[in-house]
């Protein structure tokens, strides 16, 4: 108290808290050479850190909107970042300091979230013990500014209370594949548009083997996709349009999770992450692995803040834009505390995020996403996520103008039911906010900009290379799709997964001799692929695969099987697809087994 009253504005120990413990150490001196204290007393009290006792009473007779609350906790955590100031003591400074905050809210925006947000109604039908949470926040991606953001469902009744669009973690399900796998895959050239991997299983877990009979009991098969089936030969388009797990964990094994993980924590600044830990059991934990950046079984998880801002590399050609709620703060004498500067950082190419970009609006249009309404009238992209349990259902959406991202769970979390309700919310707030804001402009933009070095190319959808004859020939028709490149990676070699086979029009089944009558045969194209199982596998382009076998091997001629089902092992399985008849059956109508046996004998 002594050292304030020599200047008691520059000495004051909430607004300039090191001059006053320079001042505070000055005296301390003073008294010690003057006889007022001992050297033990110096000691004890010289450099110490002041210790105020302080009571601040926010009022309540104004309830603050969510969007004052992130800024008032944004303005304290900076205040002891940037000023090293104590929670306390930045809090006091906050609220008696004098301060003027210049914030990046946009009032329309804020209103309109407020409002939807404020009707329960909008996201369950009934009352009961407990109902579910929500939060959602809409931002620039061309600077980062937070324009909108609310916490929780229904009217707002005290300040600064729990916010579960920026303070809560939750894992994060699907919504951080592309983010943690796809863009930077196709940043370092590891993967293109029309990049062929297998959906099937990629382990069966640490099954056991029976130790009387050696055979294999209980394995589980990992991943499971969320629509609980397999789909064979999948593209990166597909697989990211579908959400499929199987081809997140497979392009991850060869990203690496360093690489991932590095992705996501230095350049797109998802701080909540943890590299490294221990819980309160001594228990080792880490996000660096792949149930977390595959899938989004995170330990604890990311805000809606960090993984919303984290989709500005999409929206704004490849440059994340850390989000910010404020611009500056001046004291009352004009003088800046904080600046809240602009800062974006090139992450991936331009060609790149207009490729993700794509991809993400593919989803919207056929995928997880297609509910979405809105892209009848402006270009829409995103990327929906449920986690483990269905504990919890994300959506992070985007169109040119704005980013919206929506979070949706129990505050305890619990098994949700129904359908994803972040994307009817997304497109209800999403939509009001671009009738007021953006539709009221006749010419506003519609669509993406893309890239001059963009291309278009046809593409085998089974290989990713270019369309062979074969191809076109395939059972389920032409399997020729079309996708974009950066010009240089587009397909340059023809396809060599199809290969002609001749097949049995008449009677089913693939012919393997001279006995099915000529006018019966037709060349159909099917594809190769090397499958191997521990148990049967449903996978839905099983039936579809091509197996050579040597004339002396016998054929298969059940028709639930696949022709060269006598090629595998005793307790290997190839898959096989959910129908009653397999498409690669062998045609037997026309097979004469004593004269193959006595034609294999002769061989």
């Amino acid at each position: 108290i002594a050292a304030i009253t020599n200047n008691p504005s520059y000495y004051d120990p909430i607004r300039n808290p090191q001059n006053n413990l320079r001042r505070k150490d000055l005296i301390l001196r003073e008294m010690y050479d003057q006889g007022y204290i001992d050297e033990r007393a110096l000691q004890e009290n010289l450099g110490r850190e002041i210790e105020l006792s302080l009571c601040v009473e926010e009022s309540v007779s104004v309830i603050h909107s969510w969007y004052v609350d992130m800024v008032i906790e944004d303005v304290i955590n900076d205040l002891m970042a940037e000023k090293g100031y104590s929670r306390a003591i930045a809090n006091l400074m906050l609220y008696t300091g004098g301060l003027k905050i210049y914030t990046a809210m946009d009032p329309e925006i804020q209103a309109i979230l407020e409002k939807y947000y404020a009707k329960a109604s909008h996201f369950y039908e009934s009352s009961q013990k407990e109902n579910p949470q929500s939060s959602m926040i809409i931002i620039d991606p061309n600077n980062g500014d937070i324009l909108g953001v609310v916490g929780a469902i229904g009217e707002k009744n005290a300040n600064r209370i729990q916010n579960f669009a920026t303070q809560t973690l939750r894992p994060a399900g699907s919504v951080i594949k592309p983010l943690s796998v796809y863009a930077p895959a196709l940043n370092q050239n590891l993967i293109t548009w029309a990049s062929v991997y297998d959906d099937v299983p990629i382990n069966f877990g640490s099954y056991n083997l029976d130790p009387d009979q050696g055979k294999i009991v209980d394995p589980v098969a990992w991943p499971r996709n969320s629509t609980g089936e397999y789909r064979g030969l999948t593209n990166i388009n597909m697989a990211m349009e579908q959400s499929i797990n199987t081809v997140t964990v497979r392009v991850l094994q060869e990203l690496g999770l360093e690489n991932s993980f590095d992705f996501l924590y230095d350049q797109l600044n998802m701080k909540s992450l943890i590299r490294s830990g221990y819980t309160a059991d001594g228990s080792y934990i880490t996000d660096m692995d792949v149930a977390a950046l595959a899938l989004g079984q995170l330990n604890y998880g990311v805000t809606v803040k960090e993984i919303t801002a984290a989709y500005s590399i999409f929206a704004n050609q490849g440059i994340y834009n850390a989000p910010r709620s404020y611009y500056k703060v001046t004291d009352s004498f004009g003088s800046i505390v904080l600046e809240n500067r602009y800062c974006g950082m090139a992450v991936l190419s331009q060609e790149n995020a207009a490729l993700m970009s794509m991809m993400l609006e593919n989803v919207v249009q056929n995928g997880t996403a297609k509910s979405i309404d809105l892209q009848k009238q402006i270009a829409c992209a995103g990327k929906t996520g449920t986690t483990q349990n269905n504990y919890d259902r994300w959506y992070i959406g985007y169109t040119p103008y704005y980013i919206g991202g929506v979070w949706y769970g129990y505050e305890y979390p619990k098994k949700l039911s129904g359908s994803n309700q972040c994307l009817s919310i997304w497109d209800d707030v999403m939509r009001a906010i671009h009738e007021k804001k953006i539709f009221t402009d006749a010419e506003y933009t519609k669509d993406w900009e893309i890239p001059e070095q963009v291309v278009e190319a046809e593409y085998c959808v089974d290989s990713g290379m270019l369309v062979s004859e074969a191809c076109r020939r395939d059972p389920r028709g032409d399997r020729t799709e079309k996708g974009y490149f950066i010009k240089g990676s587009e397909p340059r070699e023809y396809c060599t997964c199809h290969v002609p086979v001749a097949y049995d029009t008449v009677s089913g089944g693939v012919v393997l001799n001279r006995d099915c009558p000529t006018e019966n045969i037709e060349y159909i194209g099917l594809i190769t692929v090397e499958r191997s199982f521990p148990m049967q596998i449903y996978v839905r382009d099983a039936q579809y695969v091509w197996k050579e076998i040597s004339p002396k091997t016998l054929p298969e001629t059940s028709p639930t099987l696949p022709f060269f089902q006598n090629l595998l092992k005793e307790g290997e399985f190839c898959g096989i697809s959910p129908t009653q008849y397999q498409f690669n059956r062998f045609c037997r109508v026309h097979f004469d087994y004593n004269k193959w046996k006595k034609e294999s004998e002769n061989r």
